[in-house]
């Protein structure tokens, strides 16, 4: 692949600082690596402003499914390269917080595996979508356990 996709909450610090010291710091150690030297990346980064939870989860949908759509693997969880693992506690890294993104879903540990699974494949995007429009609707943010074992067929 020649791309990367990530997903970052910004505070005081300004997203394009956060970017050139992520660029700089990994341009640094492959060419320290590989002994080489010159730009790695091709081109400026874009960027998508996410201001509304509803089109979050879509996001990370298709950023946990884009190594399938590529014909990279068959599966999220066997890409190396992506957060997937860590969404269904499988694996851990420190800096990488997923409580809220979860917690869209209701309370972390009370969603299994099983569920997280589905509700982060990508067929399930047009019944999340439906509900996601009747709770918008309603002003209501957060999912309960029983709509989630609903688009899950899970309880």
């Amino acid at each position: 692949s020649n791309h990367l996709h990530l997903i970052i909450q910004v505070g005081n610090t300004p997203l394009s600082k956060i970017i050139q010291n992520i660029s700089f710091r990994y341009t640094r150690y492959i060419n320290k690596r590989k002994k080489r030297i010159g730009h790695l990346f091709q081109g400026r980064y874009k960027a998508l402003l996410v201001d509304a939870d509803a089109y979050l989860l879509e996001l990370v949908r298709y950023i946990h499914n884009n190594p399938v759509r590529a014909k990279m693997v068959t599966d999220p969880i066997d890409y190396p390269w992506c957060s997937h693992q860590v969404y269904l506690d499988k694996e851990k890294i420190p800096f990488l917080t997923t409580d809220f993104i979860l917690h869209q879903f209701g309370y972390k540990r009370k969603i299994s595996q099983k569920a997280r699974s589905k509700i982060l494949n990508p067929n399930v995007t047009k019944e999340c979508r439906a509900l996601r429009q009747l709770r918008e609707k309603k002003g209501i943010s957060q999912y309960k356990l029983s709509e989630i074992e609903a688009m899950t067929d899970e309880e």
